[in-house]
């Protein structure tokens, strides 16, 4: 690329640029683009803590989830407090289905977080919400709960954690506390159409049937206009 050529022409054995670039790809959500500055950057420093947890960010957007594992476990190796690389790993393990290991690096990343003089409540709130979908997975419901609620009462307009729970409201059979956090959710988040289908669903469980056309059709509208 036009950009990586020009970094490479000001300093081209500086891990740090390298690295910059790499990340800065990942911010924008370009991953494939992302790798080779990123390996550029490890190569150049094999101890690069920070380089191997945004490599596994990025190999994490590719679906590349033993990569990311991999990426993520080298960082912890070189900093045992590096409370991103758990959350990654963390994140890799949920989307293999291998949720015992997901909980464990959560919850490693709250306790570390919970010891920090400074927290980042945005990213914090992001482990408990993801961690509560390991619970959920294993159907460990009150776990579950009590994550979401963390992870709302860091971050009151969280529509996905609201949205998580309604789903464990639901899947309980608890249609009200469901109805009240899909209903939340849509407040939250009005563009997205999944919520209006499964609140639908909640109404359609307790018999209001009006409701549930009404929700499904809206949920069909938005669908429509993505």
């Amino acid at each position: 690329m036009k950009d990586e050529n020009h970094l490479k022409r000001i300093e081209p054995d500086n891990p740090k640029h390298h690295f910059q670039l790499g990340d800065m790809m990942n911010i924008v959500g370009d991953y494939e683009e992302a790798i080779g500055p990123l390996t550029k950057a490890i190569e150049l420093d094999p101890e690069y803590t920070a380089a191997y947890g945004s490599r596994a960010r990025a190999y994490y957007g590719l679906g590349q989830y033993d990569q990311a594992i991999t990426d993520c476990t080298k960082a912890i190796e070189l900093d045992p407090n590096y409370v991103h690389a758990y959350g990654s790993r963390g994140s890799a393990y949920l989307a293999q289905s291998q949720f015992e290991l997901a909980i464990e690096d959560f919850t490693k990343g709250i306790t570390i977080y919970a010891k920090a003089i400074k927290m980042n409540p945005y990213y914090l709130t992001i482990i408990y919400d993801s961690r509560g979908c390991a619970y959920w997975a294993l159907r460990q419901y009150g776990q579950a709960i009590a994550d979401f609620m963390k992870a709302i009462e860091l971050n009151p307009r969280n529509a996905v954690a609201y949205k998580n729970r309604g789903f464990v409201y639901y899947e309980q059979e608890q249609y009200e506390p469901a109805i009240a956090d899909f209903t939340k959710a849509i407040e939250l988040s009005p563009r997205c159409g999944q919520i209006y289908f499964w609140r639908g669903e909640v109404y359609k469980a307790m018999g209001n049937m009006d409701a549930a056309a009404a929700d499904r059709q809206k949920a069909e509208e938005l669908s429509q206009n993505q």
